[in-house]
């Protein structure tokens, strides 16, 4: 049987993890408070498209979500039917990402990719 100390210790962890899953991409809740998550960021300018203007992002650390900053708008979003890179790498199955004037950029489903666009 769970005594009400272990209850209340169970209680404030779902609490801080229910805390950090609405945090928004500059790590503060919606109420503007701390939550402290670090999250990954990359600049679109940084990833190398191929030949064909595509990059495949993998999720090998297995992160919930990445930030993408971009000075380019978003122009298309969507699922993947059957598709291999110019690379040769099979994207089948992955979200895509399109931006004006850019690459096309590919991500495995379960990676959150947030967007934050201008500059």
């Amino acid at each position: 049987m769970m005594g009400p100390e272990r209850r209340e210790r169970d209680g404030e962890a779902a609490a801080a993890r229910a805390s950090e899953a609405t945090a928004d991409a500059t790590g503060r809740q919606e109420d503007g408070a701390e939550t402290g998550a670090l999250l990954t960021r990359l600049e679109l300018t940084d990833l190398l498209p191929d030949e064909a203007g595509e990059v495949v992002l993998f999720n090998d650390s297995h992160l919930p979500s990445i930030v993408l900053r971009s000075d380019r708008p978003v122009i298309a979003r969507g699922r993947v039917g059957a598709h291999r890179t110019a690379a040769g790498i099979d994207v089948s199955g992955y979200s895509y990402v399109k931006f004006e004037h850019g690459p096309v950029l590919y991500h495995p489903p379960e990676l959150e990719l947030l967007i934050e666009t201008g500059r």
